[in-house]
C-alpha cells in the first residue's frame, strides 16, 4: 500500500501545482508548513483533501490506513 502513496505523490497534476503557486503569490501569509500540508493532503486524499490544517490531518489518517 505504501507504493500507492508514492504513485499518487508523483502523479500530482501540473495544473494543481500552478494553482498552489498562484495561491501563494496571492496570499503571502501562507507559511511553508501550511503549503506542505496542502500538498500532502492533495497527494494522499485527492479531491477529498481540505485546505490547510484539514489536509494535514487527512494525510496522517490515510498514512495510518496504509
Amino acid at each position: 500500500m505504501a507504493m500507492v502513496g508514492t504513485a499518487l505523490i508523483t502523479a500530482i497534476p501540473v495544473a494543481t501545482m500552478l494553482r498552489l503557486h498562484a495561491i501563494i503569490r496571492d496570499r503571502r501569509v501562507i507559511t511553508t508548513g501550511l503549503l506542505i500540508s496542502q500538498v500532502m493532503g492533495l497527494a494522499m486524499a485527492g479531491s477529498k483533501a481540505r485546505a490547510g490544517a484539514g489536509a494535514g490531518r487527512d494525510y496522517r489518517r490515510v498514512a495510518q490506513m496504509n
